[in-house]
């Protein structure tokens, strides 16, 4: 979405749709990664605020883009807004990071301080692939508070949905 005729970047959106295919949220991304010689900032703009949690039949689900879970403050955000699951998205899971990027953002990963941040009962939730031990900790995408599978399943399904109206 690019709504500034002055600046030609447009921005890492995240859309949420309910069960009815409505459009009931979207987000921009806040946190660019400007890091290790990338520049997402020359292509996207960032957004000015943090995921407002909405409301599901499951909870209440806050949101992180990409990098943004390398910054705590975003789950403390979603905390403070009520936000009792957690969904996240890698910012790289396409490459391997080199060793000088791996200890830096090792302190970074969504762990059990992040998810503490959020809520002690938080649900972690992932649409994978996951880089396990780089973007998020084995225990907690493998831990009792984490659904990535149930969830993988449910967007298998979806995926086949899609498929078969095309081919049809």
């Amino acid at each position: 979405m690019v709504d500034d005729p002055n600046d030609d970047r447009n921005y890492n959106t995240s859309v949420v749709v309910n069960s009815d295919g409505e459009i009931v949220s979207t987000y921009h991304k806040t946190h660019l990664y400007d890091a290790f010689g990338n520049k997402e900032s020359d292509k996207i703009k960032p957004g000015d605020k943090f995921f407002e949690p909405i409301d599901t039949p499951f909870g209440r689900i806050g949101l992180f883009v990409c990098y943004e879970v390398r910054f705590p403050e975003v789950a403390r955000d979603q905390r403070a807004k009520g936000a009792d699951i957690i969904y996240t998205d890698s910012y790289r899971y396409h490459t391997k990071p080199g060793a000088e990027e791996m200890h830096i953002m090792q302190p970074y990963k969504v762990n059990n301080s992040i998810m503490s941040a959020a809520s002690t009962d938080a649900i972690f939730m992932h649409p994978l692939p996951a880089s396990r031990g780089v973007e998020v900790a084995p225990d907690v995408i493998d831990g009792k508070f984490s659904v990535v599978m149930e969830q993988a399943e449910n967007k298998l399904h979806a995926i086949k949905g899609i498929l078969a109206l095309l081919i049809d």
